[in-house]
């Protein structure tokens, strides 16, 4: 009598020929993965600039000196928050509530000035305010970010 199918040899040799395809197959994913990972948080971070310029320019808190912080971006913890002043008199720190916010992945980090990216603080242009004053003195003075995550670094330059 002659029986018909695989055995479990042959079945062996298959699991095994995809077990090695999927280990060949898994640095390219990570690869992958990383660069999604940072396209993220570059485009939460221009949208944040955006909203940051947006704010400033908005000028609710009726800040009249173009060297003072109309609106400011905060990142910590893999969170961006914008924060604005109540009155042109109150302070502007990260400790505020945020008008706005977004997370990143937490393996995602940010670099300005070769330096892990805190914060950054707009005047009533929209334009980087002054890193002088006291509120803004450990903020960035640029819009020109490196992303990482994993083995992949990119530069990016928001306007």
């Amino acid at each position: 009598m002659k029986q018909s199918g695989v055995t479990l040899v042959e079945m062996m040799i298959v699991v095994l020929i995809l077990g090695i395809i999927a280990a060949a197959a898994s640095p390219f994913t990570s690869a992958w993965t990383d660069n999604a990972k940072v396209d993220e948080g570059a485009a939460a971070l221009e949208e944040a600039v955006g909203r940051a310029k947006a704010a400033a320019m908005r000028n609710t808190a009726g800040i009249n000196s173009g060297d003072k912080a109309a609106s400011r971006l905060c990142f910590s913890g893999a969170k961006i928050k914008l924060v604005v002043p109540a009155n042109a008199t109150s302070s502007l720190t990260c400790d505020l509530t945020p008008v706005w916010s977004a997370t990143i992945s937490d393996k995602v980090t940010i670099k300005a000035d070769d330096v892990d990216w805190q914060c950054s603080c707009f005047n009533n242009r929209g334009l980087i305010a002054n890193p002088k004053p006291a509120v803004c003195d450990t903020c960035s003075s640029t819009l020109k970010f490196k992303f990482k995550s994993g083995d992949h670094l990119e530069d990016r330059s928001f306007h």
